[in-house]
């Protein structure tokens, strides 16, 4: 497989709720190699246009197409928020291997290589001593990193990751950026993300999502293409590293 061959293609998409249109005609091509930053404001449809790809919403109109495999697992999918509760006397390890489940097939339970997979992604996360702690004693970051791991144990061959830098601590944050880095080299990335300044160097594409969408083939953003998409006027400040912020407007 080269990097430029299409793994999945959106042509034409338009979505909505309750008859008001989040997404109108909205196409997408994303490739093997692809480092893929999605940006765009609160409500400008990011998170819906990921989950049309993952099929858990139907458009209503236009098409999907994927050239992955189809076996369970070869989308991996990071979300925003945890989707259980922490509360729930679970370990890390056990977490991690929920991902190996769609894997096992008619196999009543976890194999060798189950657990020998949930081992090297928490290495590969830094969290090999954490293996036996409880999630509801991990930090936010640490929490963030295990939800990753248990998307990366299902083998996938493209991943999707949503704000996975929200909220968490600095040793939580090199170590994802360092796995993603990493994971690059292996299969496409996509993450959803208000802030593309802690992927400098590895973002490729960049998809700016307001209700339609806007490509750019490179990882440099100008003033005029944020503003074109914010609909507002933004400013470009720098701190050490290219960061973008929206000035003050009344739009």
């Amino acid at each position: 497989m080269t990097r430029q061959e299409t793994l999945i293609e959106l042509r034409d998409i338009w979505f909505g709720y309750e008859r008001r249109p989040v997404l109108e005609a909205v196409s997408l091509r994303i490739s093997a190699g692809d480092f893929l930053a999605i940006i765009g404001p609160n409500g400008g449809g990011k998170t819906t246009l990921v989950k049309i790809v993952l099929g858990l919403l139907r458009p209503w109109s236009g098409s999907v197409r994927s050239n992955l495999s189809g076996r369970h697992g070869a989308i991996g999918y990071v979300p925003q928020f945890a989707d259980f509760d922490e509360s729930f006397p679970l370990k890390v390890f056990d977490v991690v291997r929920m991902g190996r489940l769609g894997a096992r097939g008619p196999r009543r339970f976890y194999s060798r290589e189950d657990n020998d997979q949930v081992a090297r992604q928490l290495e590969r996360l830094g969290l090999g001593a954490l293996a036996g702690a409880y999630i509801g004693d991990l930090s936010g970051g640490q929490l963030q990193r295990t939800l990753i791991a248990r998307a990366l144990v299902g083998q996938p061959e493209i991943l999707f990751l949503d704000e996975p830098l929200g909220s968490i601590d600095p040793e939580s944050r090199i170590a994802v950026l360092e796995a993603l880095r990493e994971l690059h080299g292996e299969i496409p990335v996509v993450v959803i993300t208000h802030d593309i300044t802690p992927y400098a160097g590895m973002v490729e594409q960049i998809a700016c999502v307001n209700r339609e969408l806007f490509y750019h083939p490179g990882s440099e953003l100008t003033e005029e293409m944020l503003e074109q998409v914010y609909g507002c006027p933004v400013e470009l400040v720098a701190h050490g590293v290219p960061h973008r912020v929206l000035g003050e407007h009344h739009h």
